[in-house]
């Protein structure tokens, strides 16, 4: 049985992914792929590595917006874990998952199937890795003033407004 880590954003995306949770699950198990899940929190993450270490999944699926994708490949690289990942959207934008248009069922049939597909990284300053943006000046921190609750009422707008402000 394949075992693959998921690693959710409790709070991404209007904090919906929850209430999915358990079909997910399902899915992949109906798939037979055992699922180990792990919930992103504010602040210290550190026991992430340890959840990979314990349970050796030959994956991770993030499921949230691009700050949850970009946590869990930062987290991959920086303790030298070499694992594909998978998107689930689930975020507020999703802007890497809607570039490559995906789709639930496609990802649960991909993970499956073991089917990758490369995608480049990039990395600034020696430390920090991206997968889709990389960007400097007053619009790099918008996204992280941004409160969850304003973007979980407003959506992408909250991006926009918070944007204006500045």
């Amino acid at each position: 049985m394949k075992k693959i880590l998921l690693v959710y954003n409790p709070v991404s995306g209007h904090a919906a992914f929850k209430n999915r949770l358990d079909a997910v699950i399902e899915n992949f198990q109906r798939r037979g792929i055992l699922l180990a899940v792990y919930r992103t929190c504010a602040g210290d993450n550190s026991s992430f590595v340890d959840s990979v270490k314990i349970f050796q999944p030959e994956g991770v699926i993030a499921a949230g917006g691009d700050g949850t994708l970009h946590a869990v490949i930062n987290w991959l690289k920086k303790n030298s874990l070499d694992l594909p990942v998978g998107i689930i959207n689930s975020g507020t934008s999703n802007d890497f998952a809607a570039h490559l248009q995906l789709d639930d069922e496609k990802i649960f049939d991909a993970v499956a199937a073991g089917r990758t597909r490369p995608a480049d990284l990039g990395l600034v300053n020696g430390r920090e890795y991206f997968i889709n943006v990389a960007s400097a000046g007053v619009f790099t921190s918008i996204a992280h003033e941004v409160d969850s609750r304003l973007k979980n009422f407003l959506g992408k707008s909250a991006y926009y407004l918070r944007g204006l402000a500045s």
